[in-house]
């Protein structure tokens, strides 16, 4: 029974380390080791020792796990001689699986030609063995070693020779990460624009597992190669100022994003080439197939397969030779490149719906931050920000103390929040602000990654001015997942369903003015004096999962009212709670989407984000947003990012509802001015209703009634009204 329960626990850490849990993988395997102990099982005791060391490698312990690599071979040593196993071969298979995993170390910790000689002998073994599967992993391992040594030509032949494998054994991962090794190859000798190719060719590989496998079955370490394949790419079309097809690759990261979190489907259309492009990758693509032919019945295929072979060598190399040419006569913005106004549509598409609008996408790399723009009227542009060095690490710390800060109120707080404020616009915004004033630009949509995911843009300070005093701010999941075709309508054709708990209950405290925001957003009956938009009001007992299920379908808004929270890493965790303590999981709402069509914004007023810590990206945000998002689903949705006084709550939702129901204001609008009265500290909506409904202020360039600059308290404070974000269609 120990033995079973010792296999168990190995089980469970390996699940563990798939989903990128390694600290408990760690703990599990470590349990599971001393049970093997107990029992003086060899073979146990080496299994768990070879996936502890996995779990530190992952976690970028190099040497640690080298020692747990060589104690598991130890023990492996160990069991061979105790049983006297005579198979013929050199090694074992689980032998060969260390002592591969040693290798993979040793290249980590740059002693290139212990790594190589180990993988040499584990690359015997595997063609002894005939698996080609394991062929092709130690083959790609041996182009890694080549590659780091700078020995070009052995890592490109290593790593072709794996692709012919994959190929034949239809092995989609094995190839999307062999062809982005061919493109760190060609990066790495600096023909970037062979590089760009190779690495597109490994995404749309990529992109089409995606619509073949079950997301569930990814390991974490596959997910963050394919995440840093997807930036690379990013980042050297950016230096090439291929500027669209960069954000174009940045569409598909932040839906590649929300795959991971939800572990859901979502299909795209993949990258675009042009045509000298094409030219290579059709070459390439013909010999590696037929390579794949041969590798199987090498060296007695028939004589044709060889001289095909050749000759697509030939023809292969010619391509490169004719495309690195052209590249190199500066005819790469000549006509044989694509069209850029062919390329970016969706966000055309969001830039285009209403004059003055400017998607910006950040993008977040180690070292690097860039802005990538577009604007009405097609204007395109990117910049690469000076002053931070350290990109990720710099902008995760100021988020992170920004978020801490807004949670204070005193004076010296708020000096410091300022300052912070206008470091993080400093590289956020004021690069761009050149192209901001010269184009007019009154709406802000923001395309997040990373840790500024977690930022609320409307609290970003200029010296002078919170953000939200001189643009609408809103964010999108991606241009692609965004309709920007539909609109809400006036408030006698839009109904509402509110869902909501104001009782304390299953260890969660009373939001007491749930019922008042509730009531004053939805008039139930001709003769409810308070509401705005017509509706149904489902309070604690009555909001249950199928109450949702069974009304949701009749109504345009959908506004819940209750504890939730969005939960980093897995959307299992992330939650609403409804009126009887259930916690619905998001997945669990996210199995409606099909009653969502009718939907068009959702609004959820008590939600937070938990930011534990600067390294966190940001993702459960988009992904839990996904599920109420996209086609044939909700068209916006309004959520917080961290739970705030429950008066402010009831009173900025209120204000937002009134202010949409003019029918004078965008949704971004409306956020907007609901966020300015409470800034400027208004006791009621009287003199900014007024301005907004004689139409004082042409749509889409309302200000602040009365700009303030003196330091907020009470309401006023950004705590209470920064949080609320904009996710899609703000118009």
């Amino acid at each position: 029974m120990r033995s079973w329960e010792g296999s168990i626990l190995i089980a469970i850490g390996s699940t563990y380390a798939n989903l990128g849990d390694y600290t408990n993988a760690i703990r599990v395997h470590q349990e599971a080791l001393e049970i093997f102990i107990e029992l003086e099982d060899l073979l146990g005791q080496g299994n768990a020792l070879n996936e502890m060391a996995l779990a530190y490698r992952n976690l970028n312990e190099p040497a640690k796990a080298l020692e747990l690599f060589e104690l598991s071979l130890e023990k492996l040593y160990q069991v061979e001689e105790a049983t006297s196993s005579q198979s013929g071969l050199s090694l074992s298979s689980e032998e060969a699986t260390t002592k591969g995993n040693i290798a993979r170390t040793l290249n980590d910790l740059g002693r290139y030609d212990e790594a190589l000689t180990i993988a040499n002998e584990v690359l015997d073994f595997r063609r002894q063995e005939g698996d080609l599967f394991r062929v092709s992993v130690t083959l790609n391992d041996i182009g890694n070693i080549y590659l780091n040594l700078g020995d070009f030509e052995n890592a490109l032949s290593f790593y072709q020779e794996a692709l012919k494998i994959r190929i034949s054994q239809n092995n989609l991962e094995g190839q999307s990460i062999t062809l982005a090794r061919i493109g760190a190859v060609f990066e790495q000798q600096q023909r970037t624009d062979l590089a760009i190719i190779f690495y597109k060719r490994s995404i749309d590989v990529t992109e089409t597992l995606r619509a073949e496998v079950v997301p569930e079955d990814y390991q974490e370490s596959y997910l963050v190669a394919v995440d840093n394949t997807y930036r690379l790419l990013a980042e050297l079309l950016l230096q090439r100022n291929r500027i669209l097809e960069a954000q174009q690759v940045l569409e598909l990261l932040k839906v590649e994003e929300i795959r991971e979190f939800t572990r859901a489907t979502y299909t795209t259309e993949g990258l675009q080439y042009d045509p000298l492009e094409e030219s290579v990758v059709e070459a390439h693509d013909s010999l590696m197939a037929v390579g794949a032919q041969i590798y199987p019945c090498d060296p007695d295929c028939d004589q044709t397969l060889y001289d095909q072979q050749i000759e697509l060598e030939a023809y292969y190399d010619q391509q490169v030779l004719t495309f690195e040419e052209t590249v190199r006569r500066g005819r790469a913005e000549d006509d044989v490149f694509y069209d850029p106004t062919n390329l970016a549509s969706d966000a055309f598409d969001i830039v285009n719906a209403q004059p003055g609008t400017v998607l910006i996408y950040p993008f977040v790399q180690e070292d690097d931050l860039w802005l990538l723009w577009t604007a009405t009227g097609g204007v395109v542009g990117s910049v690469k920000v000076e002053t931070i060095d350290h990109a990720e690490a710099e902008l995760g710390r100021a988020v992170f103390r920004f978020r801490e800060l807004l949670k204070r109120q005193d004076a010296q707080s708020f000096a410091e929040l300022k300052r912070t404020g206008q470091q993080l616009y400093g590289w956020l915004i004021e690069p761009l602000k050149e192209e901001l004033e010269k184009n007019n630009i009154q709406q802000l949509v923001f395309a997040q990654d990373r840790t500024s995911r977690y930022l609320p843009m409307a609290a970003l300070h200029d010296g002078d001015q919170f953000l939200i005093e001189r643009y609408t701010v809103s964010t999108v999941l991606s241009a692609a997942l965004t309709d920007t075709t539909d609109r809400l309508g006036d408030v006698n054709s839009t109904q509402a369903l509110a869902l909501g708990l104001d009782q304390a209950i299953s260890g969660y405290s009373r939001l007491p003015n749930v019922r008042e925001e509730l009531d004053g957003v939805v008039k139930t009956d001709a003769a409810d004096p308070q509401g705005i938009y017509p509706g149904q009001v489902f309070m604690n007992n009555d909001f249950t999962f199928a109450t949702l299920s069974q009304q949701v379908r009749r109504y345009r808004i959908l506004h819940i009212a209750t504890h939730a929270e969005f939960v980093p890493y897995r959307d299992g965790e992330s939650f609403i709670l409804s009126g009887t303590g259930e916690k619905l999981t998001i997945a669990e709402i996210g199995s409606l989407d099909t009653q969502f069509d009718n939907l068009h914004l959702v609004v959820l007023s008590a939600c937070q984000t938990a930011l534990g810590d600067e390294a966190l990206d940001g993702t459960e945000i988009a992904g839990v947003s996904s599920y109420f998002l996209g086609k044939n689903k909700a068209e916006a949705v309004l959520a917080t990012l961290w739970r705030v006084d429950d008066e402010g709550t009831s009173l900025l939702m209120q204000r937002f509802y009134e202010i949409l129901a003019t029918g004078q204001v965008t949704k971004a609008e409306a956020l907007q001015q609901a966020q300015l009265s409470l800034l400027q500290g208004e006791e009621f909506l009287t003199e900014r209703l007024a301005v907004i409904q004689a139409g004082q202020t042409p749509r889409g360039s309302l200000v602040p009634v009365n700009p303030t600059e003196d330091e907020p308290s009470g309401l006023s404070h950004p705590y209470y009204w920064a949080p609320f974000i904009l996710i899609g269609n703000g118009l």
